[in-house]
């Protein structure tokens, strides 16, 4: 077991790459806590969540916490770490709430063609059905939104109102006569600007995010069609289309990382040798020097 530790330190935690192993890092502690809270709710066995705190803290043991000081260096992904944090905190604490003083708050909720509905254009994403609801979301929340901040600091907050209210509008006009709540549209249409953005810019950040986020939540591209009845897949579909809308419109808004070129590349015009006419070959002669056929 202490062999395994140690490969799974040396390999994600390793020196040469401190700039992307800090961000996994931080995803395993956020899982780690997803898992945690989750197996509580789910009134499992409690050597689950110490076999799996073992692993944690084994990593923790074997000086991959040192490594988090990068976090103090890039301000931009403490700060998109932690307006995430605080977004799913305030969800929780709405949601806790709600369990423990016995509210209701459908009225929050997204009712299509009413008009007492059209609050929850706003306020329904906010709301939550269930424990379980509320955890699918949780880590998506924190994932997805981290990125959209991490890798788009000025067109960020453009993104989130669009996706906000563009999904809400969409739900309201074309939707079954439901209450929808969740913020599930949400987090597709976070999930579709940074998929749709990285096809456009092209550049290794927005390729990177895209590949991280895809691996972890390809299958939003499934979940935007209708799959069970209680599930309001119009939520995910115009979430999704709102974040396509998004990347066309704001896709170039943050500059580009800068490009890292090498000397041998800067300095090309001393490497071109002048050949001149040295190339050219006399026609006579090579027609002389070639054998006759009859």
């Amino acid at each position: 077991m202490q062999r395994i530790f140690r490969t799974y330190q040396l390999v994600l935690f390793s020196r040469s790459s401190k700039k992307y192993t800090t961000l996994l890092f931080v995803i395993i502690s956020m899982w780690s806590t997803y898992v945690t809270f989750f197996l509580i709710t789910m009134r499992t066995h409690s050597d689950k969540i110490k076999l799996y705190y073992r692993f944690i803290f084994a990593s923790l043991k074997l000086q991959t916490l040192p490594n988090i000081y990068l976090m103090n260096q890039n301000k931009r992904l403490s700060r998109s770490i932690l307006y995430s944090i605080i977004a799913v905190t305030s969800l929780w604490c709405l949601k806790s709430a709600e369990i423990l003083f016995g509210l209701n708050l459908s009225f929050m909720g997204l009712v299509p063609l009413d008009l007492m509905g059209i609050l929850g254009i706003i306020t329904a994403p906010l709301v939550h059905g269930s424990l379980e609801h509320i955890f699918n979301n949780t880590f998506a929340i924190l994932i997805l939104a981290s990125f959209l901040y991490y890798g788009y600091p000025k067109s960020w907050w453009k993104v989130l109102c669009l996706v906000w209210i563009l999904s809400g509008i969409g739900v309201w006009i074309f939707a079954r006569q439901a209450n929808h709540i969740g913020a599930s549209g949400i987090t597709h249409g976070l999930f579709f600007f940074l998929f749709v953005a990285s096809i456009f810019r092209r550049d290794k950040s927005s390729v990177a995010i895209m590949m991280i986020a895809f691996l972890l939540y390809g299958g939003m591209t499934m979940t935007i069609f209708p799959r069970e009845e209680g599930i309001s897949f119009e939520y995910h579909f115009f979430g999704a289309l709102a974040g396509v809308v998004a990347a066309l419109i704001w896709r170039n808004s943050d500059p580009k990382p800068a490009v890292k070129r090498y000397e041998w590349e800067q300095d090309s015009s001393e490497n071109n040798i002048e050949i001149g006419d040295e190339w050219e070959v006399d026609a006579s002669t090579e027609l002389e020097d070639k054998p006759r056929l009859h």
